[in-house]
């Protein structure tokens, strides 16, 4: 009868049973990018379409967020540590770590020394400053400052222009 069945994936032809249900993931994916995007936090509309590597299965959901709402620019296999951005925050992390984040530009780079004064006159501990640079270059302050202080956490993304498409 029908219980004996077996349906077949519609992308290989292989039995549907040996492929990994990643509904559950993906609905965290969604939850994430939703998070992202919370009209509080940022006007920014989510892409209209995107697309993630097969490899994605194996991220942390925030990781794919962040690579869907980059349109593909966020690679965390690119980015330095492919784990760092979240994994950090374990049971590794110190009770209490705050996370500054903020994003950046070329642009702005003449403004990453005051910044980073302004992060290390704080005297709430422990804490880190996590800064994503979307620029044509690099920031010499930040890449220097990351090599010898650990509270900084420093990715550069090569963007030209963080509103368009990737591909």
């Amino acid at each position: 009868g029908n219980s004996s069945r077996i349906s077949a994936c519609k992308s290989c032809g292989c039995p549907a049973s040996a492929h990994t249900d990643l509904t559950e993931w993906f609905l965290h994916v969604q939850r994430s990018v939703e998070h992202f995007r919370d009209g509080r936090l940022t006007r920014r509309l989510i892409p209209a379409r995107s697309t993630l590597s097969v490899d994605a299965q194996h991220w942390d959901p925030r990781v794919a967020a962040l690579n869907v709402l980059t349109c593909g620019w966020y690679d965390p296999g690119l980015s330095g540590s492919s784990a760092s951005l979240f994994q950090r925050h374990s049971s590794r992390a110190p009770a209490g770590l705050i996370s500054v984040c903020v994003p950046t530009s070329t642009i702005r780079h003449a403004f990453h020394p005051l910044l980073y004064r302004n992060f290390d006159h704080q005297t709430y501990n422990p804490k880190e400053l996590v800064v994503i640079d979307t620029g044509e270059k690099p920031s010499p302050f930040f890449e220097a400052k990351a090599r010898v202080d650990e509270r900084i956490v420093y990715r550069w993304f090569p963007v030209t222009d963080s509103t368009t498409d990737k591909g």
